[in-house]
């Protein structure tokens, strides 16, 4: 959901589900021993861009994260074989993106996130990216020449 502000910004609200998994042997890399860790995460982003220039986009986004975290031999329904628990996590995140040639499509960002973990004392930390981003429609007009 996102409702469009004079000047190009906008702010909204991103509810989301996220489900992933993987394989973790308890013994180390010689165990023969394989168990399934099930990674449930229930979110919602409420966000607010403002577009400073053409070029130029600030975002601010609050992040509240529930996760959900089971070990089992087979994918476990949410309920059941929880071995590592919860944890509930709030992030704080602000970006800054600079558009190259004048437009938003190939860019350089800076972003700041700030994590805190609302379940057990001790587990905040924070996070600094540097990158560069390019549309795909650049890159394959850079492939055809186009």
């Amino acid at each position: 959901m996102s409702i469009n502000i004079r000047g190009g910004g906008s702010f909204g609200l991103n509810p989301g589900y996220e489900y992933y998994t993987s394989f973790l042997k308890d013994g180390g890399v010689e165990d023969p021993e394989r168990r399934k860790v099930n990674s449930h995460v229930f979110r919602i982003d409420p966000y607010w861009n403002i577009r400073v220039s053409d070029a130029t986009l600030l975002k601010f986004n609050l992040s509240m994260q529930f996760h959900w975290i089971n070990k089992t031999e087979e994918l476990a329904p949410l309920n059941q074989h929880f071995s590592f628990g919860r944890a509930n996590i709030a992030t704080i995140k602000t970006e800054i993106e600079q558009g190259l040639g004048g437009k938003l499509e190939d860019k350089l960002f800076i972003r700041f996130n700030h994590f805190f973990n609302l379940t057990s004392k001790g587990g905040d930390f924070v996070q600094l990216q540097l990158g560069y981003a390019k549309s795909i429609d650049n890159i394959g007009k850079a492939f055809s020449g186009k």
